[in-house]
């Protein structure tokens, strides 16, 4: 089943059907995660794949999951832009066969809290802070 990016309740140019409808015909449970924030969904996954939970690994990802595997082993990148001198890239993720399972995952850990838990730190100290989402 391929779904459409877009707005949180958007719906398919074709059949007016939303993503989050065709996921509850599905018997998929599924509600808009709590922000849509690039650098916070980033994060997310970048918090969670060095956590240890009870001494086991906190994210795992299933060997069958060869495209998130393979999204996560680099398919999912920034896109270089062509410039002389220093390499430069975008601030955004190369739109590509990766980039939605890459993102699906994204929006699964800030919807399972993880965005709540990334730390900021301030320059006059060496404690953190909870960067709370908007």
């Amino acid at each position: 089943m391929k779904l459409r990016c877009g707005a949180e309740y958007s719906r398919a140019q074709t059949d007016e059907v939303t993503p989050f409808q065709i996921l509850r015909k599905a018997g998929i449970p599924a509600q808009p995660a709590a922000t849509n924030d690039f650098i916070k969904r980033r994060e997310s996954v970048a918090g969670a794949l060095p956590k240890l939970i009870d001494g086991a690994p906190g994210l795992i990802v299933h060997s069958q999951c060869s495209v998130l595997r393979k999204a996560m082993a680099g398919g999912y990148a920034l896109k270089r832009v062509q410039v002389s001198g220093a390499a430069k890239y975008r601030d955004m993720p190369d739109k590509n066969d990766y980039s939605h399972v890459a993102e699906s995952l994204q929006y699964l850990l800030v919807g399972g809290g993880e965005a709540r838990l990334l730390v900021k730190r301030e320059n006059h100290g060496s404690r953190p802070e909870l960067a709370l989402m908007e």
